[in-house]
């Protein structure tokens, strides 16, 4: 299994902020309270991979984020691997539906069961 790590510190978001915005993915609210988000390092330790979501109020609907591979490791599968990861850990957490904004992703969200939506 895949090891990833929770974002703990201040300076585990900051390292995920550089990765996520290199990756022209949001930042904005990754310190909040509500967003689970974990990584994954590589060999060097350097980020290479991230992924998470934050609940609705009723904790019944989770919006996905901050799924981004390190160009190095694109098209290996490990955006389907972490993009399931937060599904899964959404799930667990009670979320009964999940939604996510993609500018450009479509075909691989599809690729996942997702289907597009009026926002």
């Amino acid at each position: 299994m895949m090891a990833l790590a929770p974002v703990a510190s201040a300076a585990d978001v900051a390292t995920l902020h550089a990765f996520l915005a290199a990756a022209d993915l949001t930042v904005t609210g990754l310190d909040d309270p509500g967003v689970w988000l974990c990584f994954r390092r590589d060999a060097d330790g350097r980020i290479s991979g991230s992924t998470g979501f934050e609940l609705s109020a009723d904790g019944r609907h989770a919006l996905i984020r901050s799924v981004a591979v390190g160009p190095a490791l694109r098209s290996a599968g490990l955006g389907s691997t972490l993009a399931r990861h937060a599904l899964a850990a959404a799930a667990d957490a009670g979320a009964e539906r999940a939604w996510l904004f993609s500018r450009r992703s479509g075909p691989f969200w599809r690729g996942l069961g997702f289907q597009e939506a009026d926002r």
